[in-house]
């Protein structure tokens, strides 16, 4: 949505004035000049709620860009969307409860790794099992390149 038209939307519509309407979150996309000019001009704070759907899409499209910029050519559809599956996971399992929200994903990194201590026995398989395979990583194991933790930790510590 563009910003003007946002606020003539929900700041000066005059129905939801008239109906005393204020609105206080809308449901977006990550596009941060909407709410910005949403806030500086509403004598009260608005918040963004984004759908789990964008918020994936936007995942996948920054561990895209991982294949091209950072060069990790191990990057195929299957594995991004493995790892879209685990915030997914992440988000609709902790629904209601923000800070496991925020420590699931944090956790994500370390769970292709192979490092478990703070998965879920709901969705992880690989609690308490060594030679677990990996079915949706490369050779069914784990990662284990540390430039590849580094840039996608980056990622999954920025959604968090």
């Amino acid at each position: 949505m563009e910003p003007r038209a946002a606020v003539d939307l929900i700041l000066k519509n005059p129905e939801l004035k008239k109906a005393g309407v204020r609105v206080t979150a809308l449901v977006a996309d990550k596009d941060s000049s909407t709410m910005a000019a949403l806030n500086r001009e509403s004598p009260y704070r608005i918040r963004k709620v984004v759908d789990l759907n964008h918020e994936i899409k936007s995942v996948g499209n920054s561990i895209y860009k991982l294949k091209e910029l950072k060069g990790h050519k191990f990057l195929t559809k299957r594995i991004v969307d493995y790892l879209k599956r685990c915030l997914s996971y992440a988000i609709t399992g902790n629904a209601g409860d923000v800070e496991g929200v925020r420590r699931a994903i944090l956790n994500i990194t370390p769970h292709t790794y192979n490092e478990n201590d703070g998965c879920s026995e709901v969705w992880c398989h690989a609690i308490n099992k060594p030679s677990y395979k990996y079915k949706d990583l490369p050779d069914v194991k784990p990662f284990t390149d540390p430039h590849f933790r580094r840039d996608i930790a980056f990622i999954f510590e920025e959604e968090s």
